[in-house]
Parts: structure tokens; sequence; C-alpha cells
């Protein structure tokens, strides 16, 4: 696929998106109107128009070093492509990415790829925030998108993104356990350190003693100090 976007610099494209709509928010917030029938009518649309240009900008970035593992993954699929022939489904730790991956090697292009891997980062999060907030889900998805981890979670930890994504998405699914448990693995199809989120996610269900959250969070310290080169290296 001819690349869309000739500019290395798209970072900045997204954030003036983030800009003006940071500026459209408090507009409304400084007339009283967030919660008119007719604006929160307009932010729909504006939202999911907001989603739609992310998709695409993160979808057909250039391959290039700027966007950190872009280049990797990239790199990883052309790999695949090169013999589409020798291209068969796997199973691995990340064993939805993975085959993703292969599949879109097999049958796609890169930007493609990356395309679908931008909808469900993106995509997730905006479905949670509508299931979370109804109709008025533009604030929180603005918020969301404002982070400053946002942008290089779609283009640089992009299993990540995908899986914390797919996380978030299951939470939201908190009245429909089954969904949400399905949800949650595929998240961690993607990613294996969500199993880490569904592990606090349990603990946090069944457990109501704040003393023992205090505890865990302190001897996460002393692990991650005593053995965390060895945990990063496992999870990876």
């Amino acid at each position: 696929m001819v690349e869309f976007f000739n500019t290395a610099n798209l970072e900045f494209y997204f954030n003036y998106i983030v800009f003006f709509m940071v500026i459209w928010i408090l507009i409304q917030c400084a007339r009283g109107v967030v919660f008119d029938n007719q604006i929160v009518a307009v932010d729909q649309i504006l939202g999911l128009l907001v989603v739609f240009a992310i998709i695409i900008i993160m979808g057909f970035r250039p391959i290039t070093s700027r966007y950190g593992d872009t280049v990797n993954y990239a790199a990883g699929f052309r790999r695949l492509a090169a013999n589409k022939d020798a291209i068969h489904l796997i199973w691995s730790k990340e064993w939805l990415f993975d085959n993703l991956t292969r599949l879109f090697a097999k049958y796609g292009d890169i930007h493609s790829f990356f395309t679908f891997c931008a909808a469900t980062y993106v995509g997730s999060i905006w479905i949670a925030m509508r299931r979370m907030f109804r109709e008025y889900n533009f604030v929180p998805i603005i918020v969301v998108i404002s982070m400053f981890t946002f942008w290089a979670y779609g283009v640089n930890g992009v299993r990540n993104g995908m899986g914390a994504s797919l996380f978030i998405l299951a939470i939201s699914y908190a009245n429909n356990i089954p969904m949400m448990i399905i949800i949650a693995l595929l998240g961690a199809g993607i990613h294996n350190t969500v199993y880490l989120m569904i592990g606090a996610a349990i603990m946090a269900w069944s457990v109501k003693d704040s003393r023992l959250y205090l505890a865990l969070w302190l001897l996460s310290i002393i692990l991650s100090l005593a053995f965390g080169n060895q945990i990063q290296n496992w999870m990876a």
C-alpha cells in the first residue's frame, strides 16, 4: 500500500486534534452547556470523527524510527510477508497478536495491519467509554486520548496499548461476567502483561481489606528493586 502520509510529524496533527477538542470542552464548561442535549448530540458525532481520524493517522503512519518500535513491528511483518507460503498459525504466549500478524502478513499489508491495531486500541476505548458514560462519553474519551502516554502506546508500544484497551473494555462488562472474561483473555492474548491486570482485578473484586493492598504495594516495590530485570525479561 502506498503511504498515505509523507511526513514523520504526525504526532503534531494528533496534538492539534487534542488541543482543539480540549478547547471545545472548556468552552462548553464555561458556558454551562456541556450537558445540553444539542451539544451532547454534536459531541457524539465529533467524538466519532476524532476516533476515526486518530485511527487513520496511526494506521497510515510512515515506517520510521521516529515512531519507536514501529520499525521493529514492520521488519517482523515483512519477514513473514516475504515467505507467505510458509505462514501458519501458531500457539504462543501472545497467541492472538502473533496469529493476527501472520494473517495480515499473508493476506494484507503493513498499513492494513497497523490500522487494525489502531482500531483495536482506540476503538476499544471508545466503546468502553460509551458503555460506562452513555451519551456523555465525549469528555471521558478526550481525557483518555489527551494523556501523555496515549500516542506512544498507539505507535510504539502497540501490543501494550491494544491489550490494555481490551482490558478496559472488559471492565465495562462487569455486569456480564462471561463477556468480561472473554475480552480480558483476548487482551492477554495480545500482550501477556494483561494477566497482571486480570490478577489485580480479581484481587480487587474479592479482597476488601485496604491494608492488604498497601502491604502488596510495598511488596511489589521490594520485588521490583530486587528482581526487576528478571521480571521484565520474563514478561518480555
